[in-house]
């Protein structure tokens, strides 16, 4: 059983780098930015797979499953962000990342049949924009020629892809991480 580290608090985006900093290091995982953004894409794809599951909208263990991928995508843009060595709250005119930064989502009954407020196909489409971008960023790190501010934007496009999802379908992003939090102290991580 790993102990769980604390989550940040208030949970500003220079916060959750450190915090997944200190995760990546006592449970061990991968630093090989490579590998760190492999997962990502891969996180992305899930994320995009509930998408299409938008008829679910309304059902608690879809919108956990929903909650839980948007914090694995969160969670892994990050872990890039701190491979390429970058300081998202810097970099990001120190607005940084904040739960209340998009207005509440519409009550459940002004949506019609618990629809999101954008089309899945459309918040899915930016997830991937949104990687693709990132994807240049680190391909110019690749490369020696990567402009920090520039792949800042990509990465806070990304966080922004996932709370515009979190946003469209009304979910609390802060406390599925924390309850998924509380599910990985739980786990054996051999990697």
């Amino acid at each position: 059983m790993v102990h769980p580290i604390p989550l940040p608090s208030p949970v500003t985006l220079s916060a959750l780098q450190q915090y997944v900093r200190a995760v990546v290091s006592a449970r061990n995982f991968t630093t090989d930015l490579n590998k760190v953004f492999i997962l990502l894409v891969e996180e992305v794809g899930e994320l995009s797979g509930e998408l299409r599951l938008a008829p679910a909208a309304s059902d608690p263990a879809y919108r956990r499953a929903l909650a839980f991928e948007a914090v694995d995508v969160l969670l892994y843009a990050l872990d890039v962000a701190n491979g390429l060595g970058l300081d998202l709250d810097a970099g990001n005119g120190g607005e940084g990342y904040d739960s209340r930064r998009r207005p509440p989502p519409p009550a459940l009954g002004e949506r019609v049949a618990g629809a999101p407020v954008a089309a899945p196909e459309q918040l899915a489409h930016r997830l991937w924009a949104a990687a693709g971008e990132l994807a240049t960023a680190l391909r110019r790190h690749w490369k020696r020629k990567l402009d920090p501010a520039e792949a800042v934007l990509r990465v806070v496009a990304l966080v922004d892809a996932v709370l515009a999802v979190c946003h469209s379908y009304g979910l609390d992003l802060e406390a599925a991480l924390a309850e998924k939090e509380r599910l990985n102290a739980t786990r054996n991580w051999s990697y």
